[in-house]
């Protein structure tokens, strides 16, 4: 009778922790994002990566009445396209699940920069979040002419996933113009044109171009010139870091 007593006990506390552990980690959740130079054309889509704690049917289940970017003096709407569960990475001995969350800017017809950023998201239960990103240079395309140019690359830094030069092959007379306010300065050689791109706060990936001439301009967006899928590993000192309940 004792022994049954003891089982029984013994079962009740193992399932007591069972439930408090899960209940837990369904309703604890850890979520980092890397500190990013977001530089893209207004109307476009944009993709953000959230590294969370957990696999959590709550981000992927979250209804979002309303996604916004907030700074001190912008708080804009965005439209909230998806979100989906990617991959996962190994960091400080855990589990990372990462979550890339869609959405699309407005068309604004005009340049706009925010900066430190964060984006708002508000829930169908009234809920609301708030994740700094980093900053956002927004933009609408302007090209009018193609250079001959023969190739365009990114050399990443050597301890930091971030860009640290760009280089373009080229023999016309062009002008090359890093847009935005990204700390950079630009050389010309006779055969190529190199970006160095100097200390920056923010992680540096996919910045925005222009290259000019007597003929026309044309603006080189969209290019992610370095990626890893080890970023947090590698962007240790620009991680911000939230818990959602």
């Amino acid at each position: 009778m004792k022994l049954l007593l003891y089982v029984s006990t013994l079962g009740l506390i193992i399932l007591t922790i069972f439930i408090v552990r899960t209940t837990k980690e369904d309703t604890f959740l850890m979520i980092r994002s890397i500190y990013t130079y977001y530089q893209v054309i207004d109307g476009d889509h944009v993709n953000v990566q959230l590294y969370a704690s957990q696999k959590s049917e709550q981000l992927l289940d979250a209804t979002i009445d309303r996604l916004q970017l907030a700074s001190d003096n912008i708080l804009m709407d965005v439209f909230y396209i998806d979100m989906s569960q990617d991959a996962e990475e190994t960091y400080l001995n855990h589990t990372y699940y990462i979550y890339t969350l869609t959405f699309k800017l407005p068309t604004l017809f005009q340049t706009q920069t925010i900066e430190h950023a964060s984006l708002k998201m508000t829930t169908n239960l009234g809920q609301t979040h708030q994740m700094i990103l980093g900053h956002f240079f927004i933009t609408p395309y302007t090209s009018n002419y193609s250079h001959d140019w023969t190739s365009i690359y990114g050399t990443r830094h050597e301890t930091l996933m971030t860009l640290l030069s760009i280089t373009i092959e080229t023999s016309d007379t062009i002008e090359v113009v890093m847009l935005g306010h990204i700390n950079a300065s630009v050389s010309y050689e006779a055969k190529h044109i190199k970006i160095t791109i100097h200390k920056n706060d923010a992680i540096i990936l996919s910045p925005l171009i222009m290259i000019r001439s007597i003929h026309g301009e044309e603006m080189i967006a969209g290019v992610t010139f370095i990626q890893s899928n080890r970023m947090l590993n590698q962007t240790e000192g620009y991680h911000y870091v939230y818990a959602l309940h």
